[in-house]
């Protein structure tokens, strides 16, 4: 062959040579392993591992235990906070009727009786005051009592009001004198009957003559 033609033998050769190198080098970035808590999504790209997981090296590995969700890096996994509870590697919030007052929980504990809270996110039951209780467990409200009724002492359930008193909504007042409450129902205070009389709410039959 002639000088010209090896000539441009050698010249294509090189070009060759340096494309490839060139595709080499700009390769280097894209071969890079993903930083600890990250996978990869492409060749060109990592992203976090999912809440539910932590890992290192490009793999995300291991998912959280019960009451643990991964940390912002998702290198390590932390408790789930109060007002949570998570299985999975999820910290989910409290649902009403339910709280949870400490961290690394896999459930929320639902109100006692009693108690009630209406919110998400809860560390805690709120106590039934006044006319209300709450007579199961996992309530969302406080419910008012009957008229006739008022609040057991632990606002657990409602009761007929006492002997010589009478109520509504819940709330029992004493009767006056010559009065007694109304039967049935214990809602209001009325007199007493022909022939009775009476002092705090209850009537007894007048003696003869």
């Amino acid at each position: 062959r002639s000088s010209e033609a090896l000539a441009v033998d050698c010249a294509v050769s090189h070009r060759l040579l340096a494309t490839s190198a060139r595709s080499s080098v700009d390769l280097i970035p894209l071969l890079r392993p993903c930083e600890d808590g990250k996978q990869p999504v492409s060749p060109a790209a990592c992203e976090l591992c999912p809440q539910s997981k932590v890992g290192s090296g490009g793999f995300c590995q291991t998912t959280c235990q019960s009451g643990f969700t991964g940390d912002a890096s998702r290198r390590t996994c932390v408790p789930c906070g109060a007002g949570t509870g998570g299985v999975g590697g999820m910290c989910d919030l409290c649902e009403p009727g339910t709280y949870q007052n400490l961290e690394g929980q896999a459930s929320c504990k639902r109100c006692q009786e009693g108690t009630a809270q209406p919110l998400r996110g809860q560390v805690a039951c709120a106590p039934c005051t006044d006319n209300l209780i709450a007579s199961s467990i996992g309530q969302e409200l406080c419910e008012a009592c009957a008229d006739g009724t008022e609040p057991s002492a632990d606002n657990t359930r409602c009761a007929p009001c006492p002997g010589g008193t009478a109520g509504r909504q819940g709330v029992c007042l004493p009767c006056g004198d010559g009065e007694q409450p109304s039967d049935p129902g214990l809602e209001t205070c009325v007199l007493c009957p022909d022939g009775t009389a009476g002092e705090r709410g209850i009537c007894r039959l007048c003696p003869d003559g």
